[in-house]
């Protein structure tokens, strides 16, 4: 309420309610007519109003002077709300600031007082925050935020967090504990200051190490409060609002956008192959593991409407691993109608390319052995070779090795030599008596050895072959025998190689194609199935179960062999083998009879739990004309099904070499929880996250195995709406610098 004066001359003037009638005449004579006397002045009309007066004519203004005192009221109102300002930018520090200033320059202050300036300064300061507390406190508070602002306090958050990174605290506490450390240790150095700040002398070394330590506290305390707080949030915002977004969010880490695009593909393929994978399976496989999606799936499996939309697929499944993996046999070769015929067939073709490899060896030989043929060595060199032979066998007293060395002699034979005759005398009776008739003695007639090099090479090799023959070969030498005679047709090539240089051409030849080519080829893959006439053996040195490394490529060559001589029986070859995996596997039955779930990945791990298996198949199929990334599309889809973890687990299947599984018994549970007594809270966690699935479990399973594009983009908007709302770096600091400022004292 204002009370209003009409003064003649003047117009009409507010004076403050309450005033007196002297007071407000003393006012107008020392203010307004300063000529007047107080007992000529008349005072009328006054009145009480809260309306506004009529305002005066523009000749009846106010006075300059009061022009000039409204000014400075309104300069001395910004002036301390700027103070405010100032105060909240500098921690606190402007009426510091402004103190020293005055004591230097003399401007604003007393020159050369700091103490009696600081104390002024305050004093205006107190009076602004006592007149206009509101406005006070939300102009230091927003220069608190101009001033955190100003200073890199996101970077020193980080830069902690490094340095308790470097110093092992992630190691040892964890990367959140990490950061809550960080953030407590920015947020204590900047309540430290703020705390220092707000000491009101700094001369008492006492008071101010007091009031640092106190705002260090708080702004410790404060700072890695906040990393919790938001952790907190996240955590309940995502345990009410979006569970499975939570679940996925986690199990996503560390799986980027290429891997959800792998996972999508393989799930297309699938598709086409006849086989619905969930998006969870696709992404473990293209992840290869490192997703924690399985649980995921197995927690939604668990629920009631999870189980309703998952159960029918999975008992489908193993008819659609089976057709498709018919389907992949068949691309490789039609059914083998009659599979016994398969093993002679592959034997054949081994004998055919052992004799192309020794037929190559015959004709590099041929010239010089042929021109050698015509040539002759020094008789004496084959009479000291039957000398040897006939030595060996006078020497054996059993018998045993007479008849082979002298039947070796033979052979050396061109003309029998006859004993010596002696002289006879043959009575003869005539009629006139006895006469004798005399036969004169006839010397011995010695042998006559070949010397022609065609005729010695010829036995040669003859006794040579014997020798190789197996023992079971009806014309075999035995063992002792054949070192005896070895030996002495090794004799007879050395004569044959130092007196016919064609001949010892011929054989340096015929050494090294043996030992290069002939040879080598024999113990190949190839070469051994000259002499593997059952499938077991075939099997054996084409597809054995622990394969030598490097092998891909003889096997593949031995594959090519065949499919070079017949296509049909090569891909028969490698059709049987993979078929022989799958009725083990795929088309098989669990212990209780039921068509196997995990039978695809069981067939997968025929394949590739040998890495150098998986690398000969591959070969083997590409050298016959099959497709292997084809069928390993098939592999990894059917691998994919084992990612699946199975009823009552904690664990992936394929991580228990694929053994049946099913939910645990009573015992079997209460021998689990005696085991492993971490596995009862791992298994309470699991009832709480279906709880909460329940709801929704049946939306999860159908977004599961919706189409692979569809199924694909539900988990990257289930991760994304689990974002957690991310804490600013400069957050906690400016709430430590907050929480220094006024929580102290």
């Amino acid at each position: 309420m204002s009370q209003t004066i009409n003064i003649d001359g003047v117009g009409p003037v507010e004076f403050p309610d309450g005033m007196s009638q002297a007071d407000m005449a003393h006012a107008i004579e020392t203010e307004l007519m300063p000529g007047l006397k107080s007992g000529g002045l008349k005072l009328g009309g006054a009145s009480q109003s809260p309306q506004s007066p009529t305002a005066p004519p523009a000749d009846q203004a106010l006075s300059y002077g009061d022009r000039w005192e409204q000014a400075k009221d309104i300069a001395g109102a910004l002036n301390t709300g700027v103070r405010a300002l100032a105060n909240g930018i500098t921690f606190g520090n402007a009426d510091r600031i402004a103190a020293g200033a005055g004591a230097a320059t003399g401007v604003g202050g007393t020159q050369g007082d700091y103490a009696g300036n600081l104390e002024a300064e305050r004093a205006k300061t107190a009076q602004f925050q006592q007149e206009h507390p509101i406005g006070s406190t939300a102009l230091n508070t927003a220069g608190n935020a101009l001033g955190a602002a100003a200073l890199p306090f996101g970077a020193a958050t980080e830069g902690a967090s490094a340095l308790l990174g470097n110093l092992g605290f992630s190691n040892l506490f964890g990367r959140a504990a990490t950061a809550v450390g960080a953030n407590a240790l920015v947020g204590g150095g900047v309540g430290g200051v703020q705390g220092a700040s707000n000491s009101p002398d700094w001369t008492d070394i006492g008071r101010t190490a007091k009031d640092t330590a106190e705002g260090m506290g708080l702004g410790a305390v404060t700072g890695g409060a906040v990393p919790v707080a938001g952790a907190g949030f996240n955590a309940v915002r995502n345990f009410f609002a979006n569970p499975e977004g939570a679940i996925v969010a986690r199990a996503l880490q560390g799986v980027d956008d290429a891997t959800l695009a792998r996972a999508q593909a393989l799930m297309e393929d699938a598709q086409r192959r006849g086989i619905t994978l969930t998006s969870a399976e696709a992404v473990q496989q293209a992840s290869n593991g490192a997703s924690g999606l399985g649980r995921l799936q197995r927690l939604t499996e668990g629920t009631t409407g999870g189980s309703a939309v998952l159960s029918p697929i999975m008992a489908n499944r193993p008819g659609q691993m089976q057709s498709a993996v018919s389907n992949e046999l068949n691309s490789i070769a039609p059914p083998v109608e009659r599979p016994y015929d398969v093993a002679p067939a592959v034997q054949k073709i081994g004998e055919q390319a052992m004799q192309a490899a020794e037929a190559m060896r015959g004709r590099a030989t041929a010239p010089y052995y042929q021109a050698a043929k015509s040539e002759t060595i020094n008789p004496n060199a084959v009479r000291a070779v039957a000398d040897s032979m006939d030595q060996a066998a006078s020497a054996d007293q059993t018998g045993i090795l007479s008849r082979p060395v002298n039947a070796a002699r033979d052979l050396l034979v061109a003309t029998p030599g006859a004993p010596a005759i002696p002289a006879t005398r043959t009575p003869v009776e005539l009629p006139n008596g006895t006469i004798y008739k005399t036969t004169a003695a006839q010397p011995a007639t010695p042998d006559t050895l070949s010397n022609d090099i065609a005729n010695l090479d010829r036995a040669r090799k003859y006794l040579r072959d014997k020798i190789d023959l197996p023992p079971f070969a009806a014309d075999a030498i035995p063992k002792e025998e054949g070192k005896v005679v070895g030996g002495l047709i090794g004799e007879l090539r050395d004569r044959m190689e130092r007196n016919s240089n064609n001949f010892a051409q011929g054989r340096q030849e015929f050494e090294r194609i043996s030992n290069n080519i002939v040879e080598p080829f024999s113990n190949s893959p190839t070469g051994q199935l000259a002499t593997a006439s059952t499938p077991e053996a075939q099997r054996a040195i084409l597809f054995p179960e622990t394969p030598l490394p490097g092998s891909e490529n003889g096997i593949g060559n031995a594959i090519a062999s065949i499919m070079a001589r017949n296509p049909d029986l090569a891909k028969s070859v490698v059709r049987q083998e993979a078929e022989r995996a799958a009725n083990s596997t795929v088309n098989g039955l669990t212990s209780t009879g039921s068509p196997d779930q995990w039978g695809g990945a069981k067939f997968v791990e025929s394949f590739r739990d040998n890495p150098q298996y998986a690398k000969n198949f591959d070969t083997v199929l590409t050298r016959s004309g099959g497709d292997a990334g084809g069928f390993n599309g098939l592999l990894d889809a059917l691998q994919a099904t084992g990612k699946r973890q199975g009823p009552g687990s904690l664990t992936a299947q394929n991580t228990l070499d694929l053994k049946e599984m099913a939910a645990p018994s009573g015992f079997g549970a209460m021998g689990e929880a005696i085991t492993n007594p971490l596995s009862i809270l791992s298994h309470v966690r699991d009832a709480v996250t279906r709880a909460r699935l329940e709801n929704r479990s049946g939306a999860i399973a159908n977004a599961m195995v919706d189409n692979p594009a569809d199924a694909i983009d539900w988990l990257r908007a289930a991760r994304d709406r689990a974002e957690p709302v991310q804490v600013p770096a400069a957050l906690s600091p400016i709430a430590a610098l907050f929480a220094a400022q006024y929580g102290a004292h």
